[in-house]
Parts: C-alpha cells; sequence; structure tokens
C-alpha cells in the first residue's frame, strides 16, 4: 500500500473581524462655569448719589437767573410808563380856531385836581367851542395819561353814575379823517337830567387815542398797556332839544378837526396814516340841528 503523499494541511480562510467604537461618557458640562470669571469683563462702575447741596445751588442759581430777568423786565415797564406818562406835545397847542369852530374867548378851563387824578389825567382842557354858521355850541374835554387809568373812566360808564338817565344808548359810529388809513371810531349817546322843571338833553361823543387807534373803549386792549402806557381821551358834549337821533353833524364835524390836529402833532405817520390818501370830508353840520352846550 502506497503511503499517502503527506502535504500541507489545507485551513479554512480566516474570518474578518469587525471593531466595534467604544463610546465613552464624560461628565465635561457644555455650559461655562459660573464662577470662572472671564478675561474681558470689567466690574460695573460705582454709583455715586448727587449731593442735596448740588440740587440746592443749582435750583437757588435758577431762581435767581429767573428772579433777575423779572426785575429786568419791571424796571423796564417803569421807566417806559413814566416816559408815557408825559405827553407827547403841549396840550395847549391845539388851535382855538378849527375850520368853522372858534373857541370862546375865557372858556378854557381844567379839571378839578381829584377829578383829573381819578380820570388819570396829567394834563387836560376844558373849552367851549361855537360854529361860526350855526352857532352850535359844544364842551370839549381833551386830556392825555396813563391807559391803564383812563381807560376807566368813558362816559358810558360816568354819566349814569352821576346821575344821568340814558335815553339813547351808546353806539358805535366810524369817522373818516384826512390821512387816516383806517376810520376813527367815536361812541355816542344821548342822555338827559332834570333841572328844576326841565329836563335837560346831552348828546356825548367819546373817543381815546391808543397805540396807534382811535377807538371807542380801552378795557380790551389791556395787555397793551404796559409796552403803550399812555393814551388820549377826546369827549363832546352838546345841548339839544326838538328830535333826538344818534346823528349830530356838529360834534362830528369838531371832532374830526380835533383828531386831525392831534394826529399832526405825534410821530410821523401815526396810527397808520397816509402819505397822500384822498381827503375825505367830516360830516357836514345841518342846519337844523342847532342847540346849546350844557
Amino acid at each position: 500500500m502506497a503511503q499517502a503523499e503527506s502535504g500541507p494541511l489545507l485551513s479554512s480562510a480566516p474570518r474578518p473581524t469587525s471593531v466595534k467604537p467604544v463610546k465613552t461618557m464624560t461628565s465635561m458640562s457644555v455650559r461655562p462655569l459660573l464662577s470662572a470669571p472671564t478675561r474681558d469683563a470689567k466690574p460695573p462702575p460705582a454709583q455715586t448719589a448727587a449731593s442735596p447741596w448740588v440740587w440746592m445751588v443749582i435750583t437757588c442759581l435758577l431762581l435767581g437767573i429767573s428772579g433777575g430777568i423779572r426785575f429786568w423786565r419791571d424796571w423796564q415797564f417803569r421807566v417806559r410808563a413814566e416816559q408815557g406818562a408825559v405827553c407827547p406835545f403841549p396840550l395847549d397847542e391845539l388851535p382855538k380856531s378849527l375850520g368853522g369852530w372858534q373857541w370862546i374867548e375865557s372858556s378854557e378851563s381844567q379839571l378839578e385836581p381829584e377829578v383829573a387824578r381819578t380820570a388819570g389825567s396829567s394834563v387836560n382842557f376844558v373849552r367851549e367851542y361855537v360854529n361860526e354858521k350855526g352857532g352850535d355850541r359844544i364842551s370839549v374835554m381833551v386830556l392825555y395819561g396813563l391807559a391803564a387809568t383812563v381807560f376807566a373812566h368813558p362816559p358810558d360808564v360816568c354819566y349814569p353814575g352821576h346821575g344821568y338817565r340814558v335815553i339813547l344808548p351808546p353806539e358805535d359810529r366810524p369817522l373818516a379823517i384826512p390821512g387816516l388809513k383806517v376810520p376813527a371810531v367815536c361812541r355816542r349817546a344821548i342822555y338827559s337830567r332834570k333841572v328844576g322843571p326841565t329836563e335837560r338833553y346831552q348828546v356825548v361823543y367819546h373817543t381815546f387815542y391808543h397805540d396807534g387807534q382811535w377807538v371807542p373803549e380801552l378795557g380790551s386792549r389791556w395787555k397793551a398797556f404796559r409796552y403803550h402806557p399812555g393814551a388820549f381821551k377826546i369827549q363832546l358834549q352838546r345841548e339839544i332839544s326838538g328830535t333826538l337821533t344818534h346823528e349830530d353833524g356838529p360834534c362830528e364835524s369838531l371832532l374830526s378837526q380835533l383828531i386831525q390836529e392831534i394826529q399832526r402833532r405825534l410821530s410821523p405817520n401815526p396810527g397808520g396814516a397816509a402819505d397822500a390818501a384822498a381827503p375825505v370830508q367830516a360830516a357836514p353840520v345841518p342846519a337844523g340841528n342847532r342847540g346849546r352846550s350844557g
């Protein structure tokens, strides 16, 4: 028997081995440590409380500045009032002959000192004028003073206060004055008072000049008194009889003449005066409306 040849033993191919990854657990946290300071962090600034003395100094400084401005303004208004109490021209310069009106000699007088002081007048006169053609006679009062006092004494307040009855209530009437762009506005009314058995009727006109305008009252302009302290007042009184109407040509004619004379003596273009305005004549004097002043 033949011996079988020996040879290398055939072995089966090795099996591939698979390596499984090993997962490791760690206890490290992904959050930053709260207690670990960072290099860029800066300590918060210390809060300093302002001293109460600082606020007191600032308050006193503001009060001082406010008081100084107030004092300066009051001083300005006081100086302006002192200057405004002086009439811009001598009042007796107003002519005694005005158009067809002539001053009655020896008729000029002044208000009694107590009355003038109450009326706010620093200078005044009372005159009687007569119309050369019609014979109408009118009593005229012109005064100048501080508007803050003058405004409180219009005829529609004073006449009823002295026992006069209102027959025709006050009514405003514009007058076209040569050289003025804006009409002069006057106020007229008719009053009466019994003297013995006779009832006497008076037609009364008045107007004020303030801050460049002729107006029938000043009470609504009180805010301007500190800036424009001075004011003129013209008041006319005429005794009438017969038909009582608001229209009174003689008073309007004389009042227009007086306004023109005052305007001429004030600064250039006062009250919006026109440089070349077409002259407008005052109301004519009707022949039938005559009387004598009271």
